[in-house]
């Protein structure tokens, strides 16, 4: 008997699970060697010991405890569990001994440590997590392109037309009508341009950026959903402030989460919702607060905010990386973003950002729109798919004095080339025949020196194929809609450039 004994011992010391005989009454028989290392004592200090006095320094059994189950139902019972005296995550196990009656009469109980497991697994959500996001925002980039560009080609007729109708001798009850078009269609273009900057925020560059501006959008994407809450809004933005090298785009991405975070915790707050946003320089310092009269955060859960994954929503509200990829892009500003809350008033989110300044670039003023002598009588090729444009441009461009041809077909466009001298060419990137892209390299073989002579009209600058066309080949691009005065001032210096005294010539090999 004393061998099964010693036996029994052996075998369950050769394990490196923690393992503890327990009988009916929670009093521990036998430990084996990893338990006693972990407990740091002898088996005869912990015989007799009632097991959750032993493991987890308590009073009575644990609320989940596998052997109390066991006891219930004569089986092998099991959880997992993150134990905090241990600072690990356990898998404890209940295995049944039982008499000849069936009885449970003690149980074997082990601990295996996963913790390491549990990170792995942890890790592996988190990549899936984060892939699942990413498609995510390319698809939602590839619907904001072709949004854009749907409804860009349009807007770019109304206004033109629009702006060439308010320069006409009409009747005043007409101008007024058709300023209400132009301004609404410039409304319009206000928006398109919020959901570009948001689409491409992720390659977009720093560029000298208003921060005032960039809340002000914010605000204004968000005013409806604020309206219908019954949300008051309410703007201290500091005069003056000065610009700093920014990404504009992933700065509305972080006040956009913010503010979106701040309207669904006062929605469930019984006053009525108020969120006020300030703007003030601080020595070399821009801070911008956000604040809002919600339930405030959780003591308990104010200093995780900022952790991946860390969601209070259900799992079709959010995926809990709004604040955490928030924190990353004001990091990589330069910045810092800290949060102060109290239960019942509200949360103010602060958003400290450096004024960052760029040697080689000032704050460029817009050209004057003053009267200038134009070049008159150049022959240009319009090409675009869309016949409003085409139309639109016709008209300025032959009100101006220019002789303007217009083509919807890039093949019909090449045909032209060959048979026509042309002194600039407007081109769409986006066709469907041929791409924009193409036709310009098409131009070259025909015309080297015609290449230079391109302006690309395009409602697709959200692309990163054209994004990258237009950086690598440094054409001068109107976007799409565009106002008259902008683009007469792109006709004018690319006709004027420096090449200006340079001969057109065409290949006719």
């Amino acid at each position: 008997m004393e061998q099964e004994v010693i036996k029994l011992q052996d075998i369950i010391d050769s394990q490196d699970d923690i393992i503890l005989i327990v009988d009916r009454d929670y009093q521990i028989e036998n430990v084996n060697r990893s338990a006693r290392a972990l407990f740091g004592t002898g088996r005869k200090k912990v015989k007799g010991k009632k097991c959750y006095q032993v493991v987890h320094t308590g009073t009575h059994p644990c609320e989940h405890c596998p052997f109390t189950q066991t006891l219930k139902t004569k089986k092998v019972e099991s959880v997992e569990q993150y134990d905090e005296k241990l600072s690990r995550h356990l898998r404890i196990k209940s295995t049944p001994i039982t008499n000849e009656k069936g009885n449970v009469i003690r149980a074997i109980c082990s601990m295996r440590d996963i913790t390491e497991l549990v990170d792995i697994e942890a890790k592996q959500k988190r990549m899936r997590q984060e892939l699942s996001l990413n498609r995510r925002l390319v698809a939602i980039g590839q619907v904001a392109a072709g949004i854009t560009h749907e409804i860009n080609n349009p807007l770019t007729g109304v206004i033109a037309f629009a702006q060439m109708l308010m320069q006409m001798d009409i009747p005043e009850n007409m101008k007024e009508a058709v300023e209400v078009i132009h301004e609404g269609a410039i409304r319009v273009v206000g928006i398109v341009d919020r959901l570009r900057t948001f689409a491409r925020s992720d390659r977009q560059q720093s560029e000298y950026t208003d921060i005032n501006t960039v809340i002000t959008n914010t605000l204004t994407m968000r005013s409806y959903e604020m309206r219908s809450n019954d949300i008051e809004v309410t703007t201290h933005l500091a005069e003056n402030l000065p610009k700093t090298m920014a990404n504009p785009g992933q700065l509305q991405q972080v006040f956009l989460n913010i503010i979106i975070n701040a309207e669904q915790a006062m929605a469930t707050s019984p006053r009525r919702g108020k969120l006020t946003v300030t703007t003030e320089q601080f020595a070399d310092r821009i801070i911008v607060s956000i604040r809002d009269n919600g339930p405030g955060i959780p003591e308990e859960t104010i200093n995780e905010i900022f952790d991946p994954f860390f969601t209070t929503k259900d799992n079709y509200s959010g995926m809990g990386l709004g604040l955490n990829v928030s924190r990353d892009i004001i990091t990589e500003h330069g910045g810092e973003i800290r949060v102060w809350s109290k239960p019942g008033l509200g949360a103010t989110f602060i958003i400290d950002l450096p004024i960052v300044t760029d040697s080689g670039e000032g704050e460029s003023s817009e050209p004057a729109d003053a009267e200038q002598e134009e070049p008159v009588g150049a022959k240009i090729l319009v090409v675009d798919d869309e016949p409003h444009i085409c139309r639109a441009l016709d008209r300025l461009l032959t009100d101006k004095g220019h002789l303007v041809d217009t083509t919807p077909s890039p093949l019909t466009a090449l045909e032209m080339l060959r048979d026509k001298r042309y002194d600039l060419i407007l081109l769409d990137l986006r066709m469907p025949d041929m791409s924009g892209i193409e036709l310009y390299e098409r131009i070259g073989i025909i015309s080297p020196s015609l290449q230079r002579k391109v302006i690309c009209v395009t409602g697709d600058v959200v692309s990163s194929q054209n994004e990258a066309f237009l950086h690598e080949t440094g054409i001068p691009c109107v976007a799409k809609p565009f106002g008259v005065n902008e683009l007469m001032r792109q006709v004018k210096q690319v006709l004027e450039g420096e090449d200006k005294d340079a001969q057109v010539t065409y290949s006719h090999s």
